[in-house]
C-alpha cells in the first residue's frame, strides 16, 4: 500500500499532512502519522487518506482469482480475503476484531463487470465516454475490518427469496458465480435459503440486512463469511450430481450451514480478540450439524459427529505443538496459525459438552441471550459463561473455563474397590509427559455420565472436580465383580478414560454381547489406541478390542478399526517374520469377513467416504493371502490385459487388485507393468494402473528391477518418483529398499524434483526399526550430499524414536499374543 495524500478535516478547516513523513513499519504493520500541531481533546477530526496498491495474485488482501472458459484464455475476478489480519493490506484501518466501524463502499469498474460488496447496491452510474461505472452500496452495520469485502468481475447469479422479511420487505439471497457455472449456483442457492431460514428461526433473531449473497469461485481457499456475501471455493461445494454420496452432500450442506451461522455467530457478535476465536468457529461448527440435519435427512447428528469430527480434534489436541483453545495471540502469524483444527474441532467439542451437560434447549437459550446482549458489539468467553449462567445455578465459568484455557484433556483412571458399587476415580492431564509446557496441576470440573451393565439405560450425572474421589454407583440392578462401568456414557464430555484391567475386561464383554452402545465403543477404540502411542497401554489391549468387535455391524466402527489395525501393521510388519505372517491374518480373522464387508461397502451410499478404509482392507487381505481376494485380483488382471479399453466404477479398488496380481507374478509381473508404461498406444487408465502396480512389488528381484526402472530416463515427468514413493510405502518392501537406496545413491542425487525425493526419503528413514539405524541412514545421505532442514530432521528422528520405543515396548508381547491366539 502506498500513500500519496492525507489531511485532517475539522470544522475550522483542513490540515495538510505530508505522506513522505509517514513512518511505516513492515514488522509491526503500522503507519505513524506525524502531526504539525497538537490535537484538542473533545474536538472531532476526520482523517482522509489517498492511497493505492496493486491487485495481487496471492490469496491475501485484495487479489485476483481466475477461471478459464472452454478454449479461451484465463479470465479474472477481483475479490478480497481479509481474515484474520489482511484488511491492513487493502486500506488503512485499525485491523483488530474489537474495533468495529460502519463501512461506506463505492467501486469504480468497467461497465461490463458486476461489482459486489457487503450491503445492497443503491446506485450504479455509468459514463458512456469512459465505459466506467461507479457502484455505491448501502452502509454496512457496525462490523470488524476482516468482514469487509468487494468483488468485481463478469458474474452470473441465481436468486431466491427467504420467508423472513426486514422492515416488511423481503430478504433476497443470490448466489453469484463465473459464466457457465449457473447450475451449481442454483444448487447452492437451495441450501443457502434453507440454512438462512433455519438460523432465523432457531436463533430467534432478525438478520439485519436486506440481502445475503454467496459467490462460488473456481479457485478460493475454503470459504469466508464476509457479512452479506459468503465466498466459496468451488472444490468445497458439490454440484447436483446423482452419483454423489450422502456423505459428500452432507459435507457440502454443513459448509453452507457453517458460513451462514457466522452471520449471527461472529458477524453480529464478534470476538474481542483473536484469542477467543473458538466462540466464532467452535459454536458455528457445533450448530452447523443441526442446520444440516434440518436440510438433509441423514444419519443421527451425534453419531456422525463422533464418527467424524470428534476423533480429529482428539488427535490434534494430543500433539506436542497443540495449544489451549484460548491462548494469547500476539502477532499476525499467531492469528493466522490459530485457524486450525483445535479452534474448529475442540471449540465444537466444548459446545457439544455444554449441550450434553445442560441440554440442547438450555444451550440455545444461553446462546440467544449472548447474541442479543452483544449484538453489533464484541464479546469473549466470559460473556458466554455469564449468559449461560443466567439459566442455571451452576457456576459456568468455574466449571468450564479450564476446558478452553488448558492444554490437552483430562485423563481419568477408573479402578474397582472391594465394594462392587464403589469405584475409584483419579484425574490427570493427557498427554501425560510429551509437552514441556504441561500444566501438571490442572484440575478440570468433568461432567460425568455413569452407566453400568446392570442398567445400561440409566445414566447418573455428576461433576468430578477434585484430583481423586470415590463414586457410589446408583443402580437398582445387580452389581457384582462382572459388572461393566462406563463413566463417560455417550461421550458426555471430552476426557480420556483408562480402566483397570478387570474393568476393561468387563467392558470388552459388554462390547461383545452388544450391551455397550456403539458411541461408547468408539470412545474405547479412540482412547485405547492413543494409550498405546503414549506408553499408557499395550498393543495387545487393542487386539482384545478388535476381538470383542468381531460381531459389530457398524461400518463406522469397522472403519476406525481398519485404519488403526493398518497403522499397527505398518509399524510391526518386517520387524519379525512370524509377526509379519500372523498380524494380517489376525486382523482378517477378527474384523468380520473382510472380503464380504468390502463388497457390502462398495454398494453403500457413503462408499466414497470409506474408500481409504476399503483400500487398506484389501491390502490386509492380500498380506494375509486371502484366497477370495487373490482370486478377484486374477480376474481383474485378465480383464485389464485382454481389453483394449478398461473402465470400471471401482477404478481405485480394481487398481489395487490388478497390483496384487502383478506383485504375485514377480519378475513376470514387473515385465508386464513396465511394458504397459512404455507403450504409447496403451490408454492412460491402464498406464496409471501399471504405475500403481509397481509400488506393490514384494520380492527382491522385482524391487531391484522396479528401482532401476524408476530411476531410468525411460519414464516421463515424475512417474519414476511416484513409483518409488509408492514402493517405499509398501509394507513388504522395507528390507529390500534399504539396500536399493545405498546401491542407487548417485542416481537419487540427480533427481530434479527435490520435494518428491524428500517425500521418498522421509518414509525410507521412518521405516527403520531402531533409532540407531535411522540416524545412520541420515548420516549416509548427508555424506553423499543429501541434507534435510533442521525442522525436517528433528521430525524424522522424532518419528523414528517413537517407533523404536514402541516396538521395544510391545514387540515380545505382540509376538506371544499372536502365536497364542492363532497357533497354540
Amino acid at each position: 500500500m502506498k500513500f500519496e495524500y492525507a489531511q485532517l478535516v475539522t470544522d475550522d478547516g483542513n490540515v495538510e499532512l505530508d505522506p513522505k513523513s509517514f513512518v511505516i513499519s513492515e514488522v509491526s504493520e503500522t503507519v505513524k502519522i506525524p502531526l504539525t500541531s497538537q490535537l484538542n481533546s473533545g474536538k472531532k477530526y476526520n482523517l482522509k487518506v489517498n492511497y493505492y496498491g496493486e491487485l495481487g495474485d496471492n490469496t491475501q488482501g485484495f487479489y485476483r482469482t481466475n477461471y478459464r472458459p472452454d478454449n479461451e484464455e484465463a479470465k479474472y475476478i477481483a475479490i478480497t480475503r481479509l481474515q484474520p489480519t489482511f484488511a491492513r493490506k487493502v486500506f488503512p484501518c485499525i485491523d483488530q476484531p474489537d474495533v468495529k466501524a460502519v463501512f461506506s463502499v463505492k467501486i469504480n469498474h468497467k461497465k461490463e463487470y458486476v461489482s459486489l460488496s457487503n450491503n445492497k447496491l443503491i446506485s450504479r452510474n455509468c459514463k458512456e465516454s469512459t465505459g466506467l461505472c461507479e457502484s455505491s452500496f448501502e452502509n454496512t452495520p457496525p462490523m470488524s475490518t476482516y468482514l469487509v469485502t468487494f468483488i468485481v468481475g463478469d458474474l452470473e447469479y441465481a436468486e431466491g427469496m427467504a420467508n423472513q422479511t426486514l422492515d416488511g420487505m423481503p430478504i433476497y439471497l443470490r448466489v453469484y458465480t463465473y459464466p457457465g457455472n449457473i447450475e451449481n449456483a442454483r444448487y447452492t442457492l437451495e441450501y443457502a435459503i434453507k440454512a438462512f431460514e433455519f438460523y432465523s428461526e432457531t436463533l430467534k433473531m432478525q438478520y439485519p440486512m436486506s440481502k445475503l449473497d454467496s459467490i462460488i469461485l473456481k479457485h478460493y481457499p475454503g470459504a469466508m463469511e464476509n457479512w452479506g456475501i459468503v465466498a466459496y471455493g468451488e472444490k468445497w461445494l458439490i454440484n447436483n450430481n446423482g452419483d454423489r454420496s450422502m456423505a459428500e452432500k452432507y459435507n457440502t450442506v454443513r459448509m453452507i450451514c457453517h458460513e451462514t451461522a457466522h452471520h449471527w455467530v461472529g458477524n453480529l457478535v464478534s470476538i474481542k480478540n483473536w484469542s477467543d476465536l473458538w466462540l466464532n468457529e467452535g459454536i458455528a461448527n457445533w450448530i452447523q450439524n443441526y442446520c444440516a440435519d434440518s436440510i438433509l435427512s441423514g444419519p443421527d447428528t451425534k453419531e456422525r459427529y463422533y464418527f467424524e469430527d470428534y476423533q480429529w480434534f482428539l488427535k490434534a489436541d494430543s500433539l506436542i505443538y497443540s495449544k489451549p483453545l484460548v491462548h494469547e495471540v500476539k502477532t499476525t502469524i499467531d492469528a493466522q496459525n490459530y485457524l486450525g483444527p483445535i479452534v474448529y474441532m475442540k471449540g465444537a467439542a466444548v459446545s457439544n459438552m455444554l449441550e450434553n451437560f445442560f441440554g440442547k434447549e438450555f444451550f440455545l437459550n444461553g446462546l440467544i441471550k449472548f447474541l442479543t446482549k452483544h449484538s453489533f458489539k464484541n464479546a469473549n468467553s466470559n460473556d458466554l459463561w455469564e449468559a449461560l449462567g443466567e439459566f442455571t445455578n451452576v457456576n459456568v465459568k468455574n466449571t468450564f473455563d479450564a476446558w478452553v484455557k488448558s492444554y490437552g484433556l483430562p485423563l481419568i483412571y477408573v479402578s474397582e474397590t472391594d465394594d462392587p458399587k464403589v469405584i475409584n476415580l483419579k484425574q490427570t492431564q493427557f498427554p501425560t509427559e510429551r509437552n514441556l509446557d504441561l500444566e501438571k496441576d490442572t484440575i478440570w470440573s468433568i461432567p460425568l455420565s455413569l452407566s453400568t451393565s446392570s442398567d445400561p439405560n440409566f445414566k447418573s450425572k455428576t461433576i468430578f472436580s477434585v484430583k481423586n474421589t470415590q463414586i457410589n454407583i446408583e443402580s437398582e440392578g445387580l452389581v457384582d465383580e462382572n459388572t461393566w462401568y462406563n463413566v463417560n456414557t455417550g461421550l458426555h464430555s471430552m476426557e480420556r478414560v483408562k480402566y483397570s484391567d478387570n474393568l476393561f475386561a468387563n467392558l470388552l464383554k459388554g462390547i461383545e454381547n452388544g450391551s455397550v452402545d456403539v458411541i461408547d465403543t468408539v470412545a474405547i477404540i479412540l482412547d485405547n489406541y492413543e494409550f498405546i502411542n503414549y506408553g499408557l497401554g499395550k498393543t495387545t489391549s487393542f487386539f482384545r478390542i478388535l476381538q470383542a468387535c468381531k460381531k459389530e455391524q457398524s461400518i463406522h466402527v469397522w472403519k476406525l478399526l481398519v485404519e488403526r489395525v493398518y497403522e499397527i501393521t505398518q509399524k510391526f510388519y518386517g520387524s519379525d517374520p512370524k509377526i509379519s505372517d500372523l498380524l494380517p491374518k489376525f486382523a482378517v480373522k477378527y474384523l468380520f469377513n473382510l472380503a464380504n464387508k468390502a463388497d457390502e461397502i462398495k454398494n453403500d451410499k457413503d462408499n466414497k467416504s470409506l474408500i481409504s478404509a476399503r483400500k487398506k482392507t484389501l491390502k490386509l487381505l492380500w498380506l494375509a493371502s486371502d484366497q477370495i481376494v487373490l482370486g478377484k485380483s486374477h480376474r481383474i488382471y485378465e480383464q485389464v490385459m485382454f481389453n483394449d479399453v478398461y473402465n470400471s466404477d471401482e477404478m481405485e479398488m480394481d487398481s489395487i487388485l490388478f497390483s496384487i496380481s502383478i506383485s504375485g507374478k514377480k519378475m513376470d509381473g514387473f515385465n508386464v507393468a513396465s511394458r504397459i508404461l512404455l507403450d504409447d498406444n496403451i490408454s492412460s487408465i491402464k498406464k496409471e494402473m501399471a504405475k500403481t502396480s509397481l509400488g506393490f512389488m514384494c520380492d527382491k528381484d522385482s524391487i531391484a528391477a522396479t528401482f532401476h526402472f524408476a530411476l531410468s530416463d525411460k519414464l516421463k515427468n515424475d512417474d519414476g518418483m511416484d513409483i518409488l514413493i509408492s514402493l517405499v510405502g509398501n509394507l513388504c518392501s522395507k528390507s529390500y529398499i534399504k539396500h536399493e537406496v545405498m546401491e542407487n545413491i548417485e542416481s537419487l542425487k540427480k533427481i530434479r524434483n527435490k520435494k518428491k525425493l524428500e517425500d521418498f526419503l522421509l518414509v525410507y528413514i521412518e521405516n527403520f526399526d531402531s533409532i540407531h539405524e535411522a540416524i545412520g541412514a541420515v548420516k549416509f545421505l548427508e555424506n553423499h550430499g543429501i541434507t534435510f532442514k533442521e525442522q525436517v530432521f528433528r521430525g524424522i528422528i522424532s518419528v523414528a524414536y517413537d517407533k523404536a520405543e514402541y516396538l521395544n515396548k510391545d514387540f515380545e508381547d505382540v509376538k506371544r499374543y499372536l502365536q497364542d491366539t492363532l497357533i497354540n
